[in-house]
């Protein structure tokens, strides 16, 4: 019938306007990790935690791993660089993981098995490593290590997740049921507006080219 074509529609509407919405939740995502901050794409609005060293007057700390892969040495200067300038709680930890993969073989060359089968699965490290959380994202871009050097590699964020990033959403996501009688077809908004900045550069430590594959 009619009345069942139309809410056919509507809810076929529904659905891609939740796909639209996953969409939109993982640009603002990969521009908070990854973003250039130049605006060249949805993708590079906002300049990134990967590119906090980039900022005019950055006081984010980084150590060059060089191809190296994570271990727990590389971990623990990052966070105690952290602690000595006064950021000892809510430290936070994002890792691409194919980087991860490396820590956790270097945990269990440790004999440290049991933490190394938890440091994705539940993110509780905070013991070992001075951490709250471990995050493993593919948001964290890989890249060829030089020109001449094809070696994957990625960088390695520790942060404190209370003073590195404000942001916040002002959404407006909805279905309307505005037909177009001439066009046969239901009408659609859906918007999102998302405001994001690194708020202390100096909350930051990256840990650049690590061993990503």
């Amino acid at each position: 019938s009619d009345v069942a074509e139309e809410e056919s529609v509507v809810d076929l509407v529904a659905m891609t306007v939740e796909d639209m919405a996953r969409s939109i939740a993982d640009a603002v995502d990969k521009n908070v990790f990854r973003g250039l901050g130049d605006g060249s794409d949805a993708y590079n609005l906002f300049t990134g935690l990967q590119h906090a060293d980039t900022l005019a007057g950055s006081q984010t700390t980084t150590t060059d791993a060089a191809k190296a892969p994570l271990t727990i040495e590389l971990v623990n200067q990052a966070v105690a660089a952290l602690e000595e300038r006064g950021y000892r709680d809510d430290l936070v930890m994002f890792v691409h993981p194919r980087t991860a993969l490396h820590l956790r073989n270097d945990l269990a060359e440790k004999g440290l098995e049991s933490i190394s089968g938890d440091v994705l699965r539940t993110g509780e490290v905070s013991a070992f490593f001075g951490l709250k959380k471990v995050y493993a994202t593919t948001h964290l871009a890989k890249r060829s290590y030089s020109g001449d050097d094809s070696t994957k590699v990625s960088d390695v964020v520790v942060c404190c997740s209370r003073d590195a990033g404000v942001g916040g959403y002002r959404r407006a996501l909805r279905v309307e049921r505005d037909r177009d009688v001439e066009a046969g077809l239901t009408k659609v908004a859906a918007s999102i507006r998302f405001a994001w900045r690194i708020a202390r550069t100096d909350a930051v430590h990256i840990i650049k080219n690590v061993l990503a594959e």
